[in-house]
C-alpha cells in the first residue's frame, strides 16, 4: 500500500477536487438564496419607509402647528418614559451637530 501511494502521490486529489466542486456549487447556491432574501429584505422596508413617508407628508399637510403639538403633548402623557428618552437622544444628536462645527 506504502509503495502505491509513493508511486502515484496525486492518486486522491480527483476525489478531493470533486468535493471542492460540490462544495463550491453549495455555496455559490446559498449565495444566490441569501443574495434573494436580501433584495426581499430591501425591497419590503423599502415599501415600509415609504408608507410611513407617505403617511407622515399627509400628517403635516392636514394639520397645523397647534394640533401637532397637542398631539405631541398627548404622547408625552401617554408614555413619560419613552417621550423622556427621545428627547435625551434629540438633544444629544443636537448637541453634537453644534459641537462638531465648531
Amino acid at each position: 500500500m506504502e509503495d502505491q501511494f509513493n508511486n502515484n502521490p496525486t492518486s486522491g486529489y480527483g476525489e478531493g477536487a470533486g468535493t471542492a466542486a460540490r462544495m463550491k456549487e453549495e455555496i455559490a447556491s446559498k449565495a444566490a438564496d441569501a443574495k434573494g432574501k436580501i433584495t426581499d429584505f430591501g425591497r419590503k422596508a423599502a415599501e415600509q419607509i415609504d408608507g410611513r413617508l407617505e403617511a407622515t407628508a399627509n400628517y403635516l399637510r392636514e394639520h397645523d402647528l397647534k394640533e401637532m403639538v397637542t398631539d405631541v403633548q398627548e404622547l408625552a402623557k401617554k408614555y413619560p418614559g419613552q417621550s423622556l428618552a427621545a428627547a435625551a437622544i434629540v438633544g444629544f444628536l443636537i448637541g453634537r451637530l453644534f459641537r462638531s462645527n465648531d
